[in-house]
This record gives structure tokens, C-alpha cells and sequence, in this order.
């Protein structure tokens, strides 16, 4: 492997927020941590260009000889290929790493279950509604990337409104740097997988993954299309099953938003004026620009990606107050609006033509059976183009037809229900959802 794809496949971090884990006492969740980490990295590589076949890890003899190692590989190199669709081979080898380290302890609470927290509209609702549900039994973990540190500054933000109602605790780890080429697939393996190391230390019986049911399950516009696996039921099970095989514990991965769409989710929020200083966006680095007097500061949330489309989409139909956008191609011609037409082009297929829909893009609604939580998706997105209509707004020219096709053949009496059952919070989450192990 050559030196400068080795500096990424074996970057670890190095922040104190995991130095503990070079105590001698934590050898079993430093080794979890810097296998997940590069294993999060060599698909970083991947991304950008480089080839990498074998990777070769070094761990602990305690925790070789604790593992079984052949399962532990194959499914490492089962997830790689399922996401990532390249063959990778991890080794994992027997090193003497924990001798000499100091023995220190440290007192971690114990916490029935621990939440995800990520600073969107799915993670913030899903924390406080857990803490307004469970009281002072969850704690939560952030994961914050080497290179996206502004988010943690909108997660600091965001945990000090939530602390002035709730008992929060929050564990900030650092993970690796994300780059910026193309969707990392493999962050909801690491995410969660980082969560099973705190949900270890603190003794908790369940992970909470709080993403909304659409999201889980993205459809894609084309036969190529990029869309993120993160938490998608396939590599869930394969994160559950290495969480197994690694701590030989019982953790359950609770997916509670599973069959709600983003507005459904979004009303849910206890405290909804969290949501204007929220992000949702897939990049992060306008954030705190104009606070800090940038002369050319924009927005924190770009306003064009998919990320930005379906949250806004959502929060319109939801009637709750967003944040700020840099662009609106809902309103604005000059911006880019393929992400938005897309998505508009498939709700309406799904309203008016879903049998006839392109099998690639109801591939996983189909094998899951999500037609009826997809049905509510599309109708949210065409309802927050009904509610901007009815509020005297003039729609992007380019999307004037996904919403007169619907109202022609449905009618407005739909739109108006629909928005009353989300607004009436009719559909609730379901906290005994829990990821299975598909063989």
C-alpha cells in the first residue's frame, strides 16, 4: 500500500475525546474503535481515487484471542462489498499492544440506552423526545468528524437549549475526516458502531437510530444514482451482528422513526424552536459564517441538496419554522433544482402512478413494503407546494406541473387532510422497532 494511501486507510484520532481508550483497561473498545475507524477509512480512500485490496489491522492479543477473528473478517468484508461494491480483504492480526499502558479507570454512569445525535431534524427529535420519554435514562453520543468541526459548534448550540429542560448527557467522539468526495456509505456503520462502545462503558441495553423511514430507505432517480446507505436495513444488520461478535453483548438497535416520514417526525419535537439553528445540509462549511462578520457569508444550510429539499418540504407541511436557506429553488429560478425536481417527479409518480414507477427506484420500498409510508412522503412534498400556493407565493416555474398533476387527478380536500392528520400527529413512533439480523 503505498505511503499516501496508508496515511488515510490508518488515520486515527488522536482527540481527548478518546484518549481514554488509551487506558489498558479499555483494550477491547480501543481495538473495536480503530478497526470501525479504518474500515470507515479505506472506504474514505476508495472514494478518492486510490485502490486498496488487503488492509491489515493490528490489535490486542487480549481481544484476538477473545474474538473469533474469520467472522469478525468476513463480515467486515461482506459490509465493504455491499456498500461500497469493492472486494476489500481485512486482516486482523494479534499484536502486543496493551502492554505497559496505565491501568487507569474511569466511572461511566450507566444509562439504559443511548441515543444518536447528530444536529438534524430526525437526531434532534429523536433526542428529546427520548428524554421527554425516558427522563434521565438516556445518554447520547455525537460523532464529530476531523474535518466538520462546525458542526460541533451547532451541536453545543443546540445541547444547551435541551439542557435548560432536560438531564442531557453528552459524549463527543472524533472520528476520522470525512473529505468531500461523493456520500460516505459507511458513517452509519461508524456512528453506530460508536455508539456500541459507549452503550458498553455506560452498560445500556439499546442503541436509538432516529432517522426518519424515507431516509432509510431511499429510492434512487436513475440506475446509478447515489443515495445513502447509511442506516439502510442491510447494513444495520451487518453493524448489529459485528456488535455481537465484538463485545459478545446483547445490544438492541431501536429504529423508532422507521415508518414515519420527516414531517410526521418533525411535529414530534418538544421543543420546535430548536429547529432554526439546526443542520441538515450535506455540507457544512458556511456554518457560523455570518455570526463570525465574514463579508462573504452564506447561510449554514445551502438550500439545494437532497438533504435541504426534503427537510424543508417537511417542515413547511409539519408548519413549523425552518431555518434559514442560502437558496430556495422552490421560489428562485437561478437555482439549482435537480435534486428538487427529482424528488418532486417521484412523489407525483408515486401519488398517481406507482405501479408504473422504474423498479431501481421502488427497489427498496417494495422489498421492505414501505408503499403506504412512501405514499405519505410524496403527498407531504406536494402539500408544502400547496400550502406555499395558498399563501400567495409563486412557485419555481419549473415545478408548476408536478403540483397541478396532482391536484387535477386528487383534488385539494386530500392536501387538506393530510396536512391536519400530520399537524394532529396521528402517526407516532414505534420505540419496540428494532433492527433485525438479515441472513
Amino acid at each position: 500500500m503505498e505511503a499516501e494511501v496508508k496515511d488515510i486507510v490508518y488515520s486515527i484520532s488522536s482527540n481527548l475525546s478518546v484518549n481514554f481508550l488509551r487506558y489498558s483497561p479499555y483494550f477491547l473498545e480501543r481495538d473495536v474503535y480503530n478497526i470501525c475507524s479504518i474500515v470507515f477509512n479505506t472506504e474514505t480512500a476508495i472514494r478518492m481515487g486510490y485502490s486498496v485490496k488487503n488492509v491489515v489491522i493490528e490489535v490486542s492479543k487480549e481481544s484476538y484471542n477473545m474474538w473469533d477473528v474469520k467472522k469478525i473478517e468476513n463480515e467486515l468484508n461482506e459490509l465493504i462489498k455491499l456498500v461500497i461494491l469493492v472486494d476489500v480483504k481485512i486482516n486482523i492480526i494479534s499484536k502486543d499492544t496493551n502492554k505497559g499502558r496505565w491501568k487507569k479507570k474511569i466511572k461511566f454512569s450507566k444509562y439504559k440506552g443511548v441515543c444518536l445525535f447528530s444536529g438534524g431534524v430526525d437526531s434532534t427529535t429523536g433526542l428529546i423526545y427520548s428524554l421527554e420519554k425516558y427522563k434521565d435514562t438516556i445518554s447520547s453520543v455525537f460523532i464529530c468528524h476531523g474535518d466538520q468541526g462546525k458542526v460541533g459548534n451547532i451541536i453545543q448550540k443546540i445541547s444547551r437549549v435541551i439542557k435548560r429542560k432536560y438531564p442531557l448527557n453528552l459524549d463527543v467522539v472524533h472520528a476520522p475526516k470525512m473529505y468531500s468526495e461523493g456520500y460516505s456509505q459507511l458513517r452509519g456503520f461508524l456512528y453506530v458502531m460508536y455508539g456500541a462502545i459507549f452503550a458498553k462503558l455506560r452498560d445500556a441495553e439499546q442503541i436509538l437510530i432516529t432517522e426518519c423511514g424515507p431516509t432509510m430507505y431511499q429510492m434512487r432517480f436513475s440506475p446509478f444514482d447515489s443515495i445513502t446507505m447509511t442506516t439502510h436495513p442491510y447494513v444495520m444488520s451487518k453493524t448489529k451482528k459485528l456488535i455481537q461478535l465484538f463485545f459478545n453483548k446483547h445490544i438492541e438497535l431501536i429504529t423508532p422513526f422507521e415508518d414515519l416520514t420527516k414531517s410526521e417526525v418533525a411535529v414530534l419535537n418538544p421543543l420546535p424552536e430548536i429547529f432554526p439553528m439546526s443542520h441538515s445540509c450535506i455540507g457544512a462549511r458556511w456554518i457560523d459564517s455570518i455570526q463570525h462578520g465574514n463579508e462573504d457569508a452564506k447561510e449554514d444550510n445551502d438550500g439545494t441538496c437532497y438533504g435541504c429539499i426534503t427537510r424543508r418540504l417537511g417542515l413547511i407541511t409539519a408548519g413549523i419554522e425552518d431555518a434559514k436557506y442560502e437558496n430556495n429553488p422552490l421560489l428562485d429560478p437561478k437555482a439549482y433544482a435537480d435534486h428538487l425536481m427529482n424528488l418532486l417527479a417521484f412523489s407525483t409518480e408515486v401519488l398517481l402512478d406507482y405501479e408504473n414507477i422504474d423498479d431501481f427506484s421502488r427497489e427498496n420500498i417494495d422489498e421492505f413494503n414501505k408503499k403506504d409510508l412512501f405514499y405519505r412522503f410524496a403527498l407531504d412534498n406536494i402539500c408544502a407546494l400547496y400550502i406555499l400556493i395558498k399563501e400567495g407565493k409563486t412557485l419555481n416555474h419549473y415545478i408548476d406541473n408536478f403540483y397541478l398533476d396532482v391536484v387535477e387527478e386528487l383534488g385539494e380536500e386530500l392536501f387538506e387532510k393530510r396536512i391536519k392528520e400530520v399537524r394532529d400527529k396521528k402517526y407516532l413512533p414505534n420505540f419496540d422497532k428494532k433492527v433485525q439480523i438479515i441472513t
